[in-house]
């Protein structure tokens, strides 16, 4: 029987450092009225189907769903990529870097 690997202390820092992230982040949201939805784990399922196929697009068409925050596009094309990874290094506060492609 093959033999479980153990946790070391780096893992557990890992865990431990990603736990209490996600515990500030959502004790912070609360505080100034934010409400937060965290969704994982989404394969290709019936579920996936009928959130991204049929849900989603037809709320943010209606305006039920509202895509945040605003994106900044950079460009069009692999050939922008580095002016993306350029306009993150110099700082973005509230916003998407997206090079469509």
């Amino acid at each position: 029987m093959p033999t479980r690997p153990s946790l070391n202390l780096q893992t557990l820092l890992l865990i431990f450092r990603f736990v209490s992230a996600n515990v500030s982040f959502q004790v912070t949201s609360r505080m100034r009225h934010i409400r937060t939805k965290f969704v994982s784990g989404m394969m290709d399922n019936e579920v996936s189907k009928v959130l991204y196929e049929d849900f989603l697009p037809q709320a943010l068409a209606e305006g039920h769903y509202v895509a945040a925050p605003e994106p900044v596009v950079v460009g069009k094309g692999l050939d922008h990529i580095q002016a993306g990874l350029d306009a993150q290094r110099q700082g973005v506060s509230a916003k998407k870097v997206v090079v469509s492609l």
